[in-house]
Formats: C-alpha cells, structure tokens, sequence
C-alpha cells in the first residue's frame, strides 16, 4: 500500500504533466502549423535520387556526374560512392547544386571503376538563395 506522501507526489506529477500537455497544444506545439510549414525545408518524404557512372581510367580528364531530384522537389543534401578504396580513384569535387548533386570524378588505376552520385531531395514550401556557383 503506497503511503499518503507518494499519492500526493504521483497526483502532483499527473497534475504537472497534463498541464504542460495542454499548454502545449493551446500553443500550436504539437503539431506544426501552416505557418511553421511554410518556413520550414523537407516538409514530407525526403527522396533519393542517385547515378551510377563507370568512370574510365585517365591520367589527365575527370569525369562529371550528376544525380537530380525529381520535380518538385529540392536537393537538401548528397555525396558520392566509389566502388574501391584506391588513392587514385576519387571526387575532385563534389558538391549541392540548384537541381542535384554533382561530383567531378578523377581515375588514375589504369581500369574502369563505378562511382555512384546520391542527392537526397524533399519538397520544400519556402526556399532562399541559391548553392554557390561551381
């Protein structure tokens, strides 16, 4: 059998809790609101979007690729894979552009290897700027 002073303290933390609940919900807390939504980016499912590219090999040229959000959406992020760990296969650049994401492949091991370019993409209600040109 709890004793009066835990009866007293249990019914203080339900009163507690169940008012900053309500408080909460008066204040448009629980839930974003319409205007919250529109100020916020990825709003819904976030997508990904992705390339894959066998880069030949080449001691001199790189190789551009690209992944592209579908429309509607915008790019909030991305990054590039390769298919081996070698020093001499790797993205000179790689970066957030208005569409996508794009990477600029560099292949120096004397074979063809596979790099896969990846933009994550969400819909978004209100957007400023623009990525910095390339």
């Amino acid at each position: 059998m709890p004793s009066p002073a835990m009866v007293v303290a249990i019914a203080a933390l339900v009163a507690a809790l169940a008012g900053s609940a309500y408080a909460g919900h008066k204040l448009g807390l629980g839930a974003l609101n319409k205007s919250a939504k529109q100020q916020t980016v990825g709003v819904g499912k976030l997508t990904y979007a992705s390339t894959t590219t066998s880069v030949p090999d080449s001691a001199v040229d790189t190789l551009n690729i690209t992944a592209t959000c579908p429309a509607g959406l915008r790019p909030i992020g991305g990054g590039v894979k390769t298919d081996t760990d070698d020093d001499d296969f790797y993205a000179n650049d790689s970066h957030l552009t208005v569409t996508g994401w794009a990477a600029e492949m560099f292949n120096n091991t004397g074979v063809a290897r596979t790099a896969t370019v990846t933009v994550a993409c969400a819909a978004s209600q209100k957007v400023t700027g623009a990525p910095p040109a390339s």
